[in-house]
């Protein structure tokens, strides 16, 4: 359900029929002022176009993860589940040990892909009015009708916000600890 419906939809539908579907009590506590809530420069960030974006979001992207995930562990060879079987792992040592760092290890290019889109997905919250990037620069070219400009900066930030990302996961993700080893095997 959530991987085949477009986002803004998603988006839209948590926050104007899921939000007032809440109870009264809940939106209150959200909308009372909190001084743990505010950022520099009074800057509201517990906000109701927040936690709908937050959570459409997550519900959207998690459906997607899923999957990826799940194809990692399938790749694992069935060989490798029976060696584990073989010397004495449970179920659960042999998803720790065995399935999990290698199904990982498989699936990190696709995660890192998903997290990259996740990103540049983040742009439809400004549809709900959560104040993210694209919202500012369309604020900015408003305010001074450079539009022009306004978002080619924001597309310089988007490109450089995706491409720090990228490098970064890929540094970090499992697979390069598995490259580093076999390098030092040889």
């Amino acid at each position: 359900m959530f991987r085949n419906t477009p986002l803004l939809v998603q988006l839209l539908f948590w926050y104007f029929a899921a939000w007032n579907l809440l109870p009264l009590a809940v939106k209150e506590v959200v909308n009372d002022e909190h001084a743990w809530s505010i950022l520099p420069g009074n800057v509201w960030w517990l906000t109701p176009e927040f936690l709908c974006s937050m959570w459409g979001l997550g519900v959207f992207t998690s459906a997607f993860l899923v999957e990826e995930i799940a194809s990692g562990l399938r790749a694992v060879s069935h060989g490798q589940r029976e060696a584990a079987l073989s010397q004495g792992f449970t179920p659960w040592q042999e998803l720790r040990f065995i399935l999990l760092p290698q199904g990982l290890a498989n699936a990190w290019q696709p995660i890192v892909g998903q997290y990259l889109n996740l990103m540049k997905l983040s742009s439809l919250a400004s549809g709900i009015g959560f104040a993210e990037l694209t919202y500012q620069v369309r604020q900015i070219e408003s305010y001074n009708a450079h539009a022009l400009e306004a978002f080619a900066v924001g597309t310089a930030l988007y490109l450089a916000l995706g491409v720090a990302m990228g490098v970064a996961l890929t540094r970090l993700g499992p697979g390069r600890k598995l490259q580093r080893s076999a390098r030092h095997e040889r």
